[in-house]
């Protein structure tokens, strides 16, 4: 898989993919797209946020079009995310969502944390994407799995636009991840790994960032974020 993994994620190599140039959502024909563009719609986001964090669309950087979502904490276990509820109940409960992500500081060594994460009815456990060890992951909280995360083998890089997709399928209970259209295989995970885990039914989704167990400052800057119930890819 790494073999297959573009070399650059700023608009050069990646061009297929749709990093740079103007929002696609309007043609994407998935449950939900935001460009960030007109800025944080009321009607389908809510403002989550802690301490000194701040949320804020902005031009800093954008992976398509001028503006992108900039999500800033300072704090250990400091959070700033926006949630949406429109996509549900979701077919055969089945989640997928696409996002460029922009990380602009290096992560720490040991730093866990979350920059998506659905929840819903049937089973407190929280589902996430995230990740930990400066590596992408899948977990769980609260559920009667326990806390856990399974992460990836390649570190995240910084100041540069990456493309992820995650499903959560609540179906059968099971994770799988994309980078760059390139599935990750280690982040493939569900009951096989983890004993009595399970998903809830679906109705909330959320996007952002929230560090759980380091004190470090972060600033994540997050576009083109799709969601639907069936694969997306990064190139709509």
């Amino acid at each position: 898989d790494m073999g297959s993994l573009p070399t650059d994620g700023n608009g050069t190599s990646s061009d297929g993919l749709g990093y740079a140039g103007p929002s696609r959502c309007e043609a994407a024909n998935v449950a939900l797209c935001e460009s960030f563009e007109n800025g944080l719609d009321s009607t389908i986001w809510t403002t989550t946020k802690t301490g000194d964090a701040t949320v804020t669309v902005d031009e800093l950087h954008a992976a398509r079009g001028r503006k992108a979502l900039h999500v800033k904490t300072t704090a250990g276990n400091g959070h700033a995310f926006i949630t949406e509820r429109k996509t549900f109940p979701a077919a055969n409960n089945i989640l997928h969502a696409r996002m460029f992500l922009w990380f602009e500081d290096a992560l720490t060594t040991s730093g866990h944390f979350t920059l998506a994460e659905a929840a819903g009815t049937g089973t407190q456990g929280l589902i996430r994407f995230g990740g930990q060890f400066k590596q992408l992951g899948v977990g769980s909280d609260q559920g009667a799995s326990g806390d856990w995360t399974d992460r990836d083998n390649i570190t995240i890089p910084t100041k540069k636009w990456i493309c992820v997709e995650f499903q959560f399928k609540g179906d059968t209970h099971e994770f799988r991840v994309w980078w760059d259209d390139v599935e990750r295989m280690a982040l493939r995970s569900g009951p096989a790994r983890h004993a009595n885990f399970t998903m809830p039914k679906f109705n909330s989704l959320w996007f952002g960032w929230w560090m759980y167990n380091a004190t470090e400052p972060q600033e994540v800057w997050i576009d083109e974020i799709a969601v639907d119930f069936k694969p997306i890819g990064c190139s709509r």
